[in-house]
Order: structure tokens, then sequence, then C-alpha cells
């Protein structure tokens, strides 16, 4: 199981070899690697592709409270590992604000950049806060088919409830500070001059389709924004299919001279 041990948190992740481009994945709050498992499918036989458990997520721990900036130079630190100078970086969520404040740490190693369901602001946290002194004080059962309808819609989600009930509380105060505690970065969105894509659902619950537009409007390269018809929050999931082909398209048309065609120039 390839983990990577720093001074105050253990890191899980995933990576399919390979000397092929570099693509690494962020999950969003709540979630783990595992939330992109399709992406991973329908990439990994032409991309090198990594995902991760941001800390207190999944198989990865912490010692103690943290934020984006951290999570941020965590994704620097598995790619230092893995000896990989710069990549695509993708994001769904939270893990969109983690790729965003790494591009803006390190550009000269974010080759392009794919936001999903994400923002580049904040938002209000009475109704969250709610939830999570619920999901605190009694378990994720009190509160897991709200979290399951904001950020994955209707379904059967028993694996995701498992996943929720395992949790070790003593990580949830810390994972929800470093997603709620965090800065508007929307005047810092010129800065980031690499390509990027922006995708979002339709029916997004979580995260209003106009923060998507804001963010896409803003960002200082070529990007294009994508929006799927009736996708949820955790839209690579609702609509798979969709996502992966918008992805797969975006990546090769880096590899082309046409790309300023498709993409708009902000």
């Amino acid at each position: 199981m390839p983990v990577l041990k720093l001074d105050d948190a253990e890191l899980f992740f995933t990576d399919s070899g390979g000397s092929k481009e570099a693509v690494i994945f962020s999950h969003g709050f709540g979630m783990d690697h595992t939330m992109f498992d399709a992406q991973v499918e329908a990439l990994a036989t032409q991309y090198r592709v990594i995902t991760w458990d941001q800390r207190s997520w999944g198989l990865s721990r912490s010692d103690g409270p943290f934020d984006l900036w951290r999570s941020a130079n965590d994704l620097f630190s598995i790619l230092d590992l893995l000896a990989i100078k710069s990549a695509v970086l993708i994001g769904m969520s939270q893990g969109g604000f983690v790729s965003i404040r790494a591009t803006l740490l390190a550009p000269e190693r974010v080759n392009a950049l794919v936001l999903i369901g994400s923002q580049s602001g904040v938002e209000a946290r009475t109704e969250t806060d709610e939830m999570i002194r619920e999901w605190r004080e009694f378990g994720a059962s009190r509160i897991q088919r709200k979290l399951a309808d904001a950020i994955l819609g209707p379904g059967e989600w028993s694996t995701w409830y498992s996943k929720w009930d395992s949790m070790e509380l003593q990580q949830l105060p810390w994972a929800y500070s470093c997603l709620m505690d965090r800065e508007d970065v929307t005047d810092r969105l010129g800065e980031i001059k690499c390509p990027a894509l922006v995708i979002h659902g339709t029916q997004d619950k979580s995260i209003a389709l106009e923060k998507a537009r804001i963010v896409q409007s803003q960002l200082g390269g070529k990007s294009r924004l994508v929006e799927v018809e009736g996708g949820t929050h955790a839209v690579n999931i609702s609509h798979s299919e969709i996502v992966n082909e918008e992805i797969l398209l975006f990546l090769e048309s880096l590899k082309h001279s046409n790309y300023a065609s498709q993409y708009k120039v902000q």
C-alpha cells in the first residue's frame, strides 16, 4: 500500500506508473480517491494517473489541524516522491480548491487545470455546521442521506455510508476546518495562466453553477466551461461518460496547435 509519511500526516496514494504525462486527481470533502475510479479507468491507458486521499479522508491521516495550502503542498510532496516535475491537476469540489492553490503556489509545476464541481469563493456555513455537529455527536448515520444528497444525488450509496460510518471522529473537525475556514481566492484567478477546463453539473446542490461561470471568466489563461445537464455535485460520478470524454478531449487538445480555437482565451 503506497503511503507517504510526513512529520504530521500519512498520505495514501495510487499511481498507474509509466513515463506518460502525469495527471493527479484530488477528491472532494467526504470522499476519497475511489470517487475517480471511472476516470482512472478511462485515462490510465494514455496517461500516468495518480489519485490520493487528502488528510483525514480515506486511508490518509493527519496529526492535527491543517488548511488547503498545506494540502496543496501535500500534493506536491506526492509528486516529489514519484519524481514528477509537473502534472495536470484535476480536482473535484475541495479537490479543486486544493488544485487552485497548488497552481498559485507553483505554476511551473502545473501543465493544466481541471475543476469539477468547484469554485474559488466561500459559502455560508450555518446548515453545514449543524450537520457536522450531528455527525460528531451521533455518528454518520444521522446525516448520511443529507450528505449523499448534497454530493452524489439520487442513488444507492451504501458504500459511501460505510466509509462515513468508519471515519475516525477525531479527524472530522480538522477536515471540516480545512474546508470551511478557507479564504476567497477569486481575485487571484487571473494569476493562473495555464489552460483550464471547468466542468459543472446543472443540478449541483452544493455549489451553484454561477460560481463555476465566475471561475471560468476570471482565469488568466485559455479555458472552457462545460455545463453538464442534470449533473450533480459529483458530476464525475453521476455523468462519468460525459466527464471522461471532456477530460480526454481537453488533454488531447493540449498537444495540438488548435487549442486556442477550441478554448476561449480570457
